[in-house]
């Protein structure tokens, strides 16, 4: 058996306590319905993805979204529902909605059950056809 001195234990404890599993416990301050609106529309957000892919999303005003990456594009919709950005995509095919925080130009989108499902950066607050 290991016997770890308490300074080396309350340190590890401390660790643990903040960590970010810890840390989502936390409340997060979350936009409208209006300030996701005038924060997302007519901007492209990019999305880094597990394995470094990167692609653009442009949300239109009209509530189009139009997708780039390295796998080419894709569309589908968006809307504000209660307080929530809702999104349904053609591909990968997802239909879902999430409360917003921003912070600068990082946006976090959390899901109904708390967590954070994506971060996703606004890049451009225009239509990247008209760059």
């Amino acid at each position: 058996m290991i016997i770890f001195p308490k300074t080396t234990f309350a340190l590890a404890l401390a660790c643990v306590l903040a960590s970010p599993l810890a840390a989502q416990d936390e409340a997060i301050d979350t936009l409208t319905g209006d300030e996701v609106t005038a924060a997302i529309a007519g901007s492209t957000l990019l999305v880094t993805v597990m394995g470094g892919d990167q692609f653009r999303e442009y949300f239109a005003p009209d509530g189009s979204i139009t997708m780039t990456g390295n796998y080419g594009a894709y569309d589908g919709t968006w809307w504000i529902e209660d307080d929530t950005i809702c999104m349904e995509l053609v591909f990968p095919s997802n239909d879902d909605c999430w409360s917003v925080a921003l912070e600068g130009d990082a946006i976090t989108l959390i899901g109904a059950d708390g967590r954070i499902d994506y971060e996703k950066k606004i890049i451009t607050r225009s239509d990247p056809a008209t760059e």
